[in-house]
């Protein structure tokens, strides 16, 4: 049998939202309850029980792997309203397939009627544990920026917003891997708003326009989330619970680019989280080349440097070459000089001596007479 995981204290993956009424855990069925009313996982634990249900810790029997259960109260069952999130959280998961968003496995109801939903188990921990935990540093933070940034990126160009972007529903896996969780308001990009979704998120993190009943909300309402996130992933408070100190501890030339992701005005914000991920990118290079030294010019190392000896020696070859090559140009300028000079009187002297061996010229018969 696979090993039972081990599971933070605090971690939740079902997070409650402030404005939500806490679950009554006594809709909620135990471990031994849930291995009965499904069979065909076998409950261990509860991991987190939040607004809208609880996270059970179960073993897939057929394939043997561990799965998160996530199981809402009977109430929700026969609330319609809730019932139609709760399947509209579970088909927006499953449209998703992307490395840095949590795999939907099985969806239905128990045979007393609970909603569930099996996903992917991550054994970790979520966002909001890890920075209280103390456990982030400056390479796990651009890390963690950087995957956020993809996930959220794939599930708007697929259509889907989270609405409900925050620490608690972004778990890390062990080794660093940013899984996003928790689609229950996930809203689709070509469908209106409604009157009744704006009753529904977390103060510090919902963007202004989800505020406002009947609002236009499409995914830049995530890319301001993305900006509280980030705040809080680098400083450990959100821009509203740091107040004026807000911006405070950002490395150099962050502060600019959340401060554009947290703009009232949709409008102004970045329009995707791959220019929030490529802004955040040149702003540490900036900051990098900032910091670092001027380089020093460009010298020869010490052993490819000549001695004082070595430098004479080859300053006496140098002159000793000059001297040679002078020499030498002057030995041809003499040579063509005399070979001008020779090919000169040799002309000359055919010249003369045809002239002197040449017979005189006779005047014609003719000529002679007149």
């Amino acid at each position: 049998m696979t090993t039972l995981p081990q599971i933070p204290m605090e971690n939740s993956d079902a997070a409650p939202c402030p404005e939500d009424d806490a679950t009554d855990q006594r809709e909620l069925p135990t471990p031994e309850e849930l291995t009965e009313l499904l069979p065909q996982y076998e409950t261990h634990q509860v991991v987190g029980v939040g607004g809208m249900g609880a996270v059970y810790l179960s073993r897939q029997v057929s394939l043997d792997r561990w799965v998160a259960l996530k199981v809402l109260p009977l109430s929700a069952a026969r609330d319609e309203e809730e019932a139609r999130r709760f399947m509209k959280e579970a088909r927006a998961m499953a449209r998703l397939a992307h490395p840095h968003i949590v795999s939907v496995f099985d969806f239905g109801q128990t045979k007393a009627g609970h909603l569930f939903l099996a996903m992917e188990f991550v054994e970790g921990g979520d966002l909001h544990w890890r920075i209280r935990a103390g456990e982030m540093t400056p390479e796990r933070a651009r890390a963690v920026i950087a995957q956020l940034c993809e996930a959220l990126q794939f599930a708007h160009e697929h259509g889907v917003i989270h609405r409900d972007i925050k620490p608690a529903n972004i778990l890390i896996t062990t080794d660093w891997q940013v899984k996003v969780v928790d689609f229950g308001l996930a809203g689709d990009l070509n469908a209106a708003p409604g009157s009744d979704e704006a009753a529904y998120g977390t103060p510090d993190y919902v963007s202004p326009e989800r505020l406002i009943v009947g609002a236009l909300v499409d995914h830049r309402a995530d890319i301001y989330s993305l900006g509280v996130v980030i705040h809080e992933l680098l400083t450990g408070l959100t821009p509203k619970a740091a107040g004026s100190e807000a911006g405070k501890g950002l490395p150099p030339g962050f502060a600019g680019v959340l401060s554009k992701c947290l703009m009232h005005d949709p409008e102004r914000r970045y329009q995707s989280a791959a220019e929030v991920r490529q802004a955040l990118l040149s702003a540490g290079r900036a900051a990098t080349q900032a910091a670092a030294p001027p380089s020093p010019a460009r010298r020869p190392p010490a052993a490819m440097q000549p001695s004082s000896e070595a430098a004479e020696r080859a300053a006496q070859m140098a002159a000793v070459f000059r001297r040679r090559q002078m020499m030498s140009n002057l030995g041809w300028t003499l040579a063509c000089l005399i070979a001008l000079g020779a090919l000169a009187w040799i002309v000359w002297r055919d010249h003369y001596q045809n002239a002197a061996t040449e017979p005189p010229k006779v005047e014609s018969m003719e000529n002679s007479a007149q």
